[in-house]
Parts: C-alpha cells; structure tokens; sequence
C-alpha cells in the first residue's frame, strides 16, 4: 500500500513538473532560458527510464517516461522552432 502510494506520488509530480514550462515557452514564445543539451539530456534520460520500467516490469516508471518523453519532445519542437523565428528577425 505504501510503495503503491509512493509510486502513485511520483508519477504525478514527475509528469506534471514540465508542464509549466510548456506553458510558459508556448505562451511567451521565448526558449532564451532552455538549454538544448538540458532538453536532450532529460530526453535521453526519460527513454533509459522507459527501458529500465519495461525490463523490469515496473509499469509506473514507464508509463511516467512515456509522457515525460513527450513532454521532452514538445519542448525540443519549441526551442527549434521559437530559435528559428528568432534568426529569421
């Protein structure tokens, strides 16, 4: 019950913890603050998580870093295309 609890904590708080920034970056349309390397780093790092979830069978910490990779991947399309919008000016 404990451990179901613990789990049930973590997922909520890992995925909900870039969803500010989301809404921060698509509202201001600004990446000035976002580190490429920092987006890539917590991408791959999402994936091993998935990995290691789906080879261990722990099916919260897979499913928490399939939506984190997704958050990642929203965030990475941002700093692409907001950086690109900002050459172009």
């Amino acid at each position: 019950m404990i451990l179901s609890i613990i789990s049930f904590v973590a997922l909520i708080t890992s995925t909900i913890s870039l969803l500010p920034q989301i809404y921060h970056t698509y509202r201001s349309k600004s990446v000035e603050g976002l580190s490429m390397m920092m987006l890539i780093n917590f991408l791959i790092c999402s994936l091993s998580w998935i990995a290691y979830g789906c080879l261990t069978n722990a099916r919260s910490v897979w499913i928490t870093n399939c939506i984190m990779t997704l958050f990642s991947c929203v965030l990475i399309a941002f700093k692409i295309k907001f950086t690109a919008k900002v050459k172009q000016l």
